[in-house]
């Protein structure tokens, strides 16, 4: 997957669909692991690569369901869904972060 042209794997653990009110959509899990935890920003990261994942993969056939998008510290066992980044309530820096890196390629 290209992200302005970087490109970024995703490789989540469980990807699902289900029906609800006739509408098929798709949710995805991904366990993630890193030495005393991540940090609630780099989980966030985690979690708007997985949603972008689906998004490219997936959306001409479901609609995303950002409840079930959902990124898991297996050492915290805190989770991030993207809806908590769609309604602003956690930030994700991986545009930014991808900028960056760009910058110094």
């Amino acid at each position: 997957m290209l992200t302005k042209r970087l490109p970024l794997f995703a490789k989540p653990h469980h990807v699902f669909t289900f029906e609800e009110n006739n509408v098929k959509k798709i949710g995805a899990v991904w366990f993630v692991a890193k030495l005393r935890g991540f940090k609630n920003e780099e989980l966030a990261m985690v979690t708007d690569l997985l949603y972008r994942y689906l998004e490219t993969k997936y959306s001409d056939k479901y609609e995303l369901a950002m409840d079930y998008c959902i990124a898991i510290d297996v050492n915290t066992s805190n989770r991030i869904a993207y809806s908590r980044i769609d309604n602003g309530e956690v930030n994700s820096a991986l545009i930014a972060t991808v900028d960056e890196m760009k910058k110094l390629m």
